[in-house]
């Protein structure tokens, strides 16, 4: 089994709800703020849209994997 994957190098599908303006984003495209918590499965991250000045906040929840795998919840 892998270690905890550093920070820079989460690989993630981002999966926004049906908002049409949010459809091709990707996790590039957010600016991570800080660590909301960390489980068996993953991370979720407080992030902004970079260059929004909106203020809006989204929450990313970044999954391994090899976890969900070991676990057969696929």
């Amino acid at each position: 089994m892998m270690g905890d994957e550093e920070e820079g190098q989460i690989r993630a599908s981002v999966m926004i709800g049906k908002r049409p303006a949010m459809v091709n984003r990707r996790l590039e495209d957010f600016q991570k703020k800080a660590l909301l918590g960390k489980g068996t499965f993953g991370k979720v991250f407080l992030a902004t849209l970079q260059g929004d000045n909106s203020g809006k906040q989204y929450a990313i929840k970044a999954i391994r994997k090899d976890v969900l795998l070991d676990f057969k919840q696929v």
